[in-house]
């Protein structure tokens, strides 16, 4: 049974964190949004979450514009969800909107009367009523995660969540692998094109591009999208051969690739192409039973013809 792939850090997968702090750094917000009520009321606790909320907010990057943010939790529950670029610009930094309709924008903020210095600040608010509900004094071209301060809505504050592209597109891969395994092509595909359109660097996640395309390959062979999954799997095997991944999951990787490429061609009934992809490709995963039998049938095929 074919699924959507997953390349993970082994290494990672097994770390532990050593003390409660790292482990409230690795993750905050899913931290606070499983906390009991008790655990919350407790000093030494707050403390350390208060102290993991600043870890958080030292890893992010000051001077880089966001994917997306997300606020889990604040006393308006219109502040909640997440904000998602609109396409407009203000101090340089995009405008992100939430589903509710409420903005997240970088401001200036006045210093005094006779001063001509800019201070900027970042501002959670109702565009419609034209009014602040939160905000957080920051020169920053990423909203800060900690210091925020109520203006017109109730506590508790916002808690927010920031995505770098990185971040944001290993998110939506995920998404779509939960969309996948409930058979719902047509979301598993929005997300592994909204993955895709986080703009990974070429350079750098070759194989993460790689995966995500042929991830979206195999979902669009689901609906007999040949068309679309031949351009995904052709490109997603370039960007495998560049990254030159020799792991087990990498190999594997480039053999379900290479399956759906041929499926895909097929399906396009390009019957010499595939053959010539399936001559090329099994001799290099020598262990592949599908992709011997493949070769068998389109062999067969080709000499009838």
């Amino acid at each position: 049974r074919d699924v959507p792939d997953r390349l993970e850090d082994e290494a990672a997968s097994r770390r532990s964190p050593a003390t409660l702090a790292e482990a409230l750094a690795s993750d905050p917000v899913a931290y606070l949004r499983e906390a009991t009520p008790e655990a919350s009321e407790d000093p030494v606790r707050a403390l350390k979450v208060a102290m993991a909320m600043e870890a958080y907010d030292r890893r992010r990057p000051r001077d880089a514009v966001m994917h997306h943010y997300c606020i889990k939790e604040a006393g308006d529950p219109d502040a909640l969800g997440e904000y998602f670029p609109t396409g407009d610009q203000r101090n340089d930094a995009p405008v992100y909107r939430n589903s509710h309709g409420l903005i997240l924008t970088r401001e200036k903020q006045p210093v005094s009367p006779e001063s001509k210095e800019e201070r900027f600040g970042w501002v959670v608010g109702n565009p419609v009523e034209r009014r602040p509900l939160y905000g957080v004094q920051s020169d920053d071209l990423s909203a800060p995660v900690v210091g925020w301060q109520c203006f017109t809505a109730p506590e508790p504050l916002p808690l927010l969540r920031y995505y770098t592209d990185v971040s944001a597109a290993r998110v939506f891969k995920e998404r779509g692998n939960r969309a996948f395994q409930q058979k719902d092509w047509a979301e598993a595909e929005r997300l592994y094109s909204l993955s895709l359109a986080c703009g990974l660097d070429l350079a750098i996640y070759p194989e993460a591009v790689g995966m995500l395309q042929s991830n979206r390959a195999e979902v669009r062979l689901r609906v007999a999208n040949y068309d679309g999954a031949a351009e995904d799997a052709a490109a997603a095997m370039k960007h495998l051969k560049v990254a030159q991944g020799y792991s087990a999951p990498s190999v594997l990787l480039k053999q379900k690739t290479a399956i759906r490429l041929v499926k895909a061609l097929q399906g396009q009934a390009r019957f010499l192409e595939a053959h010539d992809v399936l001559r090329e490709q099994a001799p290099l995963h020598p262990s592949s039973a599908e992709l011997r039998r493949m070769l068998e049938e389109a062999q067969v095929a080709v000499w009838a013809e």
